[in-house]
């Protein structure tokens, strides 16, 4: 437990571990493009598609 402690106080891993977050989070607006684009989904229905599974859709 006391090494990985040390470890996030350690500067060098505290920039890799935020430079990682930071790519990954910044991914996130491209795939979900590309998953739009892959599955055939419209941009007008698309948050419709995702309130009728939640549960809170207007109904049809």
């Amino acid at each position: 437990m006391s090494n990985r402690k040390n470890l996030f106080a350690w500067p060098p891993a505290v920039f890799c571990f935020a430079l990682i977050c930071a790519l990954l989070w910044g991914s996130a607006f491209p795939m979900v493009k590309l998953g739009f684009t892959l599955l055939t989904i419209q941009h007008s229905t698309g948050g419709k598609l995702f309130l009728r599974h939640t549960g809170f859709a207007w109904p049809a």
